[in-house]
């Protein structure tokens, strides 16, 4: 289970635990929460960097103090932004924010979609 695995993580000092898993998306684990990030479906390119984009986007939210859901999102869309294109590429906020709009956040516990 990976909510349990990444729990002794935090039990061990880890603040939060993401875990990708590429097109099913990320889990984002801290001691008392658990979201699963499902990313839009985009035109994969190269998935290279993908995995340090969503590092980017989950170090911005938690510098912003986002909530657990909308820090998810933007890591999720950074990534999913990411393997849009191929090299170093930094994609414009609006393509963020849609990208965002289309992530699906399902909580631990309940049914993913």
């Amino acid at each position: 289970d990976i909510i349990a695995e990444a729990r002794n993580y935090i039990a061990r000092g880890m603040k939060i635990v993401v875990v990708s898993m590429g097109g099913q998306g990320a889990w984002f684990i801290t001691k008392n929460e658990a979201v699963h990030a499902k990313p839009p479906r985009v035109r994969v390119t190269s998935t290279v960097g993908a995995g340090d984009a969503m590092v980017a986007g989950t170090i911005r939210g938690l510098l912003l103090g986002r909530d657990m859901a909308e820090m998810a999102r933007t890591a999720t869309a950074y990534s999913a932004s990411n393997i849009e294109h191929v090299g170093t590429f930094l994609p414009s906020q609006q393509r963020i924010e849609q990208l965002k709009g289309w992530v699906v956040i399902t909580r631990e516990g309940e049914a993913r979609k």
